[in-house]
């Protein structure tokens, strides 16, 4: 992250100051002015994000602070979205990436993850029961891109049973995953 990015971000975050930026989106090379109403800052990893609204939406999005290329203090208001809260926008899954909406997950694990997850749940929701030398996991968590790498990245720790779609996505994903290892050489 540029130095004087971060600094015009967060002052202007501090004095509720709308920030005008540079802005390269993830899936373009094409850096885009944009007026920006920051509303938090939150990081996911190693990652920055500012939670705000662009020019006159009221639709709060999250930029992330290594794509701006200039960020300059306007000394405008910004506009805060009616009953806007960060906490709420967090806790309604605003750091997923997802389209809002949820689903109730259910999956076996196995007790390693179980142990995971005991100390990181997925939700305030998240039920873990033993059965076995498994573990039945019920949550209600964002349907996102996240979720779904979250599973794959599991491998065989993890059997989702619902959602139906899901699984049936997982088990999709997992199994053109394991045809590339599937008597063939590595590619050099």
């Amino acid at each position: 992250i540029d130095s004087s990015v971060l600094v015009a971000v967060q002052e202007a975050l501090l004095a509720d100051e709308q920030i005008g930026v540079e802005y390269r989106g993830m899936d373009s090379e094409e850096i885009k002015p944009m007026r920006l109403h920051p509303l938090g800052m939150v990081s996911r990893g190693p990652v920055t994000y500012l939670v705000a609204t662009a020019f006159d939406y009221a639709d709060v999005r999250l930029y992330a602070v290594h794509r701006m290329t200039s960020a300059t203090r306007t000394g405008e208001p910004i506009k805060r979205p009616d009953g806007f809260d960060l906490d709420a926008y967090i806790q309604a899954g605003g750091l997923h990436f997802g389209n809002g909406k949820t689903v109730r997950l259910s999956a076996w694990v196995t007790e390693w993850l179980a142990r995971i997850l005991e100390e990181t749940p997925l939700s305030l929701d998240q039920k873990l029961q033993s059965e076995g030398d498994r573990v039945k996991l019920t949550a209600t968590v964002a349907d996102s891109w996240q979720l779904h790498w979250w599973l794959m990245s599991q491998g065989n720790g993890i059997e989702v049973t619902a959602p139906v779609a899901l699984r049936r996505k997982i088990s999709k994903l997992l199994a053109d995953a394991a045809k590339q290892y599937v008597n063939q050489p590595a590619k050099k």
